[in-house]
């Protein structure tokens, strides 16, 4: 467990570097949303987010729902996980987005 939340940790502080954002400050809904599928898309991909550009990201995630089939079903996860937790939230820190991604991490098992 300790395992995933590092590697957590470890990507999403690159997807945000890639996305100009900053780990110290806060997103709204649609911005952490953003970055959390963002995020998830480069996992799946298998791609090393933090050897890449954000061009190359782009490129990489661009029709990302047709390359990848399942990808609906995982990111119906994300409201899910948003919702148990960071209920209520207006705004979300990096340590809210982690904990997010940890959430569905978990759910996924060894997938991601």
């Amino acid at each position: 467990e300790a395992l995933v939340h590092a590697e957590v940790f470890v990507r999403l502080n690159a997807t945000y570097a890639i996305l100009d954002k900053d780990v110290y400050g806060s997103l709204n809904h649609e911005e952490a949303s953003y970055v959390i599928d963002m995020y998830l898309q480069t996992v799946l991909l298998g791609l090393q987010v933090t050897k890449l550009s954000r061009e190359e990201v782009a490129e990489a995630t661009k029709d990302f729902a047709y390359i990848f089939p399942y990808w609906e079903d995982i990111h119906g996860l994300v409201p899910e996980a948003q919702q148990q937790i960071a209920q209520g939230l207006q705004s979300y820190t990096f340590t809210d987005v982690t904990h997010i991604l940890q959430h569905i991490s978990e759910r996924l098992g060894a997938r991601l």
